[in-house]
């Protein structure tokens, strides 16, 4: 599928939680897809390595840690992006919003594992996808917590908030295992409709507070892993609200830096994401080490921007998600190789004879 096609993820990890946040401005959509279209797989997800016990300070402070800013606490969202919105039609499974003539040429049909079908089973009647709606609901609501705070959102508003961006995601994943098993499928979702379902949440958040809203919906990723980041240090190493804050602004900018960077290269830009955050990497690159290797340069820069605000034993904690998350790479792309390339198709020999002619002459 294209570069509008942002995985909406069918793993525990990518659902419980998990939004895609298109960009502000439709004309950046282009840059965003085409970099986030390979984030999350549709295979299951791989267990993150165990997270290390919390650092303890020699002097413990409970202020410091009730200071920590309120991240998002499951699955991962995907920096600089919108969800789509509930009001735009949404292809049904066995279909696709943008499917070529039967005779063009397609992508070879995917197979969905077991809880795909699961849900689009689910999804398939009035009452299963009102339980689908409802449980991305309550995980929207744990995933963003902080957000109607920051918004200053009464309980009310925000309950509409989270019903828009629940259907959204429900009918969204729908979309994207259905367009994943069509070969002719080349997106999940048109142009259209992403602008319907950007003004659907536009619509309830309201005109005054949705530009505050699109700034912390980039940061939600930063937030998340710095939320992580709070679990494990305790004490005087806690970062107070304002630290966590420049950590956050810092963490966005070296990513958005690297992102563009990588891109700029001529990279194809994909990640995963555990709860200790996401890392990127260049698909483009042929082998596993190699992708290996553009994602360590990832992680060296963020670890590197980070140790500008954290102090030793912080940054020691910080270095340690990388690494975790790191692994949790390498075991995904061992179960997801890189694919050589099609062979390339020999040149008909009646075409050959009459270049060999045209040649002669």
């Amino acid at each position: 599928m294209n570069k509008l096609a942002a995985l909406f993820g069918t793993t525990t990890v990518a659902f419980a939680g998990l939004t895609f946040y298109y960009a502000s401005e439709l004309k950046k959509e282009d840059a965003f897809f085409d970099a986030q279209s390979t984030l999350v797989s549709a295979a299951p997800a791989p267990t993150p390595a165990p997270a290390p016990a919390p650092i303890r300070a020699p002097s413990p402070s409970s202020s410091a840690s009730a200071s920590a800013p309120r991240g998002p606490a499951a699955g991962a969202v995907v920096p600089g992006t919108t969800v789509p919105a509930m009001n735009a039609s949404v292809p049904q499974p066995g279909t696709s919003a943008n499917t070529p003539a039967a005779n063009a040429p397609g992508k070879p049909a995917a197979k969905l594992s077991a809880s795909d079908v699961d849900f689009l089973a689910m999804y398939a009647t009035p009452e299963g996808r009102r339980t689908l709606i409802d449980e991305a609901l309550v995980d929207q609501r744990n995933g963003m917590r902080g957000l109607a705070e920051e918004l200053g959102l009464t309980e009310e508003h925000w309950q509409r908030v989270l019903e828009v961006l629940a259907e959204q995601l429900v009918e969204a994943r729908a979309a994207v295992m259905s367009c994943r098993a069509d070969p002719a499928c080349k997106s999940p979702l048109t142009p259209q409709q992403l602008a319907d379902r950007k003004q659907a949440v536009r619509d309830a958040i309201g005109e005054d507070k949705y530009d505050d809203y699109d700034r912390y919906m980039k940061s939600m990723n930063e937030r998340r892993a710095v939320a992580e980041l709070q679990r494990q240090l305790t004490g005087s190493l806690a970062l107070p609200a304002d630290r966590a804050e420049a950590l956050i602004a810092a963490l966005v900018d070296e990513r958005e830096t690297a992102v563009r960077e990588m891109k700029d290269n001529g990279g194809q830009v994909a990640g995963i994401g555990v709860p200790n955050g996401f890392v990127y990497y260049d698909a483009n690159a042929p082998t596993l080490e190699a992708r290996m290797e553009s994602a360590m340069q990832y992680s060296s820069r963020m670890r590197e921007r980070a140790a500008t605000v954290l102090n030793g034993n912080q940054s020691a904690a910080f270095n340690r998600m990388q690494d975790q998350l790191m692994a949790t790479l390498r075991s995904y792309l061992v179960r997801n190789p890189p694919q050589p390339p099609p062979p390339q198709k020999s040149e008909p020999k009646a075409t050959q004879k009459a270049g060999q002619a045209t040649a002669q002459t």
